[in-house]
């Protein structure tokens, strides 16, 4: 049966991830994000864990992880992050997006911003993350929030009869 068009699921069978756009009596064609279509076996379905990211509900959380310089004020950083959620025009209101400070990394703090989108409104995951990652480096420019770069002390020792001279 061609399942193509509204209400086809998006799953995942092992590495194969995509649109279920067939089902016949041996196997099923699901078509990636990409555009290749990969037949695979109705027993497959059986045999494997298979993830399906629109079972009963198209929207589906997803996150993005920033780094920002410790001398910026967290509560500044989550303000903008949720800024730049609500601007984008493919991110759900409901639920509201959320940011979480995840960690004291070695060299940055590390944000989580948590947001919704709708595969059943035609939502690309990965573009809208592209863009709201676009959308974070100019806010933080503008807010005048840095994103680090590693930072490594490195110890020299010299040999005997090594001499250093300034460049």
């Amino acid at each position: 049966a061609d399942v193509s068009g509204e209400g086809s699921d998006f799953s995942g069978v092992g590495n194969v991830i995509g649109t279920v756009t067939n089902i016949s009596i041996r196997s099923s064609i699901v078509r990636s994000s990409n555009g290749i279509e990969t037949l695979i076996p109705n027993s497959s379905f059986l045999e494997n864990n298979v993830v399906n990211w629109t079972y009963s509900n198209a929207r589906v959380r997803q996150a993005i992880t920033v780094g920002t310089d410790y001398g910026t004020a967290p509560p500044h950083v989550a303000a903008t992050l949720l800024d730049v959620a609500r601007r984008h025009g493919e991110v759900l209101p409901e639920p509201a997006p959320r940011v979480l400070l995840e960690d004291f990394g070695a060299d940055a703090l590390m944000f989580c911003l948590e947001y919704w989108i709708d595969y059943a409104q035609g939502a690309d995951g990965r573009q809208i993350a592209s863009d709201l990652r676009f959308m974070i480096e100019a806010a933080f420019t503008d807010a005048g929030i840095g994103i680090p770069y590693p930072q490594r002390v490195v110890h020299l020792h010299a040999a005997e009869g090594t001499t250093v001279q300034p460049a």
